[in-house]
């Protein structure tokens, strides 16, 4: 989910990864709108009881074919 989320309710957005999604933009604004804040995405997680997983921290390794 990403631009248009500050639009959308908790409920729209829950529908949203009961569909499927699984991921969000998070920050306080997008190229050209703005996002909601970190700490409401915190509160809708806990709210929807949504583990978010760890961002990577080690570079990829390019493969070579």
């Amino acid at each position: 989910l990403s631009a248009g989320r500050v639009q959308m309710s908790i409920e729209e957005q829950a529908l949203c990864f009961m569909a499927g999604a699984n991921s969000i933009f998070s920050g306080d604004r997008l190229l050209t709108t703005p996002n909601p804040d970190v700490d409401q995405d915190k509160m809708m997680f806990q709210t929807l009881n949504i583990k978010p997983r760890e961002s990577f921290k080690e570079k990829l390794e390019h493969q070579h074919c």
